[in-house]
């Protein structure tokens, strides 16, 4: 790239195969890919910029989604780019992903094709050059590849992680009126000088797990048409 654009993500700015000056598609992106309909911001912080790779990340607070973005040139030169989603939010998404081009237009199976002749100042052909752009899960429509990705939302194993957690309060929290629940059902075993209390320790239990249940019952159907959705190819 001549000049690399952080806000798109794909190959964004301006290549640097065209005299900026000459060339049709002179100052134009290699590519760009656009998730669900947009309005994803780079998280300025996560950029990463070295001479082999850039890597970063974008996120969709309205629709509670976060991409992770990796991108490279390989000795071949092909301009990869890598994008796992996450879902931060509470119900599974179906992101809609698609991948543009000015320099393929043309369809070819499960990829776009283009023909371009690169040009000096005097209008003389100096080379010919055939791009291909394909995605994994994308297909050809419209002179653009497009596809979908179903992203199940990871908030009941935040929440998971978080409930249970045991080490972390048992080494911080010094007053068992701020004990998490996890510590105050261990501690109803040790309450009366080893004297297990089965009653109220079967109801810790219960009030422990209660809101695991519960939330596994609420979003069960959106794990389920992801976890079908990556097992199964239609």
């Amino acid at each position: 790239m001549r000049q690399h654009d952080n806000a798109v993500i794909g190959f964004g700015g301006r290549v640097a195969y065209y005299n900026e000056f000459f060339g049709s598609f002179a100052n134009q992106s290699a590519y760009a890919v656009t998730l669900g309909s947009g309005g994803f911001t780079e998280v300025t912080a996560d950029r990463v910029q070295t001479p082999s790779h850039w890597s970063g990340a974008y996120t969709n607070t309205a629709l509670g989604l976060r991409a992770g973005v990796r991108k490279f040139i390989t000795h071949e030169n092909v301009a990869v780019t890598t994008i796992s989603v996450t879902n931060t939010g509470t119900v599974t998404r179906t992101v809609p992903v698609v991948v543009d081009s000015p320099f393929t237009r043309t369809a070819a199976g499960a990829e776009l094709t283009g023909v371009h002749d690169v040009l000096n100042s005097r209008g003389e052909r100096l080379t010919r050059i055939f791009p291909r752009l394909s995605g994994q899960g994308l297909s050809p429509s419209g002179g653009r590849l497009q596809g979908s990705v179903d992203v199940p939302t990871v908030a009941l194993f935040a929440f998971l992680v978080s409930w249970n957690e045991f080490f972390a309060p048992l080494i911080l929290l010094n007053s068992t009126d701020r004990f998490t629940v996890t510590l105050a059902v261990v501690n109803l075993r040790t309450a009366t000088h080893g004297a297990v209390d089965y009653a109220a320790l079967e109801a810790g239990v219960v009030v422990m797990a209660m809101p695991c249940v519960l939330l596994f019952l609420f979003l069960q159907r959106g794990y389920v048409r992801g976890f079908m959705s990556g097992a199964l190819r239609g």
